[in-house]
């Protein structure tokens, strides 16, 4: 048995299911910050609209 090994597993096997788990929370992670900019942003256009549209709609006196 060679000496590296992680439990019954060699390393190598050990080394490459980690870089792939590390690699989808990775992908996970940026699709959710993708969907959170997207989401501040429709929420920041919104809001410009909404008080574009208030300061337009009421005419003085």
């Amino acid at each position: 048995m060679s000496k590296f090994t992680y439990g019954s597993f060699p390393a190598i096997v050990f080394v490459a299911y980690m870089t792939s788990a590390v690699r989808e929370m990775a992908e996970r992670l940026d699709s959710a910050r993708t969907d959170l900019v997207e989401r501040i942003a429709e929420q920041s256009n919104r809001r410009k609209t909404l008080e574009s549209a208030s300061a337009i709609d009421v005419p003085p006196g």
